[in-house]
């Protein structure tokens, strides 16, 4: 399950736009595990893209989000669900070197679901954050959830991954990342 190279992980953040996040169920809930979820990726070296679904109408990604990467962190524009359909997305990809994609944000069951399974196909590895996706109803999280298993994607919560990659309490960012869940 942990398995993976962090030199061939990339952490995806789908559609963290303001005007969808404000409508989504629990979105507080959801928002705080994103931001402990970057920083601790960006922490660990772990890159990390964002995706927005027509941020023409939708707004731009939160600000306190983007904050806790580099400037230079690329964020996509997309219409389509799948960001695994967006050829920028792909390159993006490639050029990294990614076998492994790490999942965060919304929908859970249509941009997060369809993503999923677009990358699975093309065979790359993925881990579905699953404190960190959300939808606007708990019936549509729940059977996000459930398809995204069945599409062959690992879901684990923010705080069993980010201890997974620590695999030891001596690893250096483990006390930072102790006081950042408290």
């Amino acid at each position: 399950m942990f398995d993976f190279s962090i030199q061939e992980t990339v952490l995806v953040i789908v559609d963290a736009q303001g005007k969808l996040l404000d409508v989504m169920y629990d979105s507080e809930a959801v928002q705080k595990t994103l931001h402990r979820l970057i920083f601790s990726c960006h922490s660990l070296g772990i890159p990390t893209l964002f995706t927005e679904q027509y941020p023409k109408g939708l707004g731009p990604t939160l600000e306190s989000l983007k904050a806790l990467v580099p400037d230079t962190t690329p964020t996509i524009e997309k219409t389509a669900f799948s960001c695994c359909a967006v050829p920028e997305f792909k390159m993006e990809l490639t050029q990294r070197g990614c076998k492994h994609l790490i999942l965060a944000g919304v929908e859970a069951h249509v941009c997060v679901l369809q993503t999923a399974a677009d990358a699975i196909k093309q065979g790359l590895r993925v881990t579905v954050v699953a404190d960190a996706i959300n939808s606007r109803s708990p019936e549509n999280l729940h059977y996000a959830l459930l398809a995204l298993r069945d599409t062959g994607a690992t879901l684990l919560p923010m705080e069993s991954l980010i201890f997974g990659i620590l695999k030891d309490s001596k690893h250096p960012f483990f006390k930072t990342f102790s006081e950042l869940i408290k």
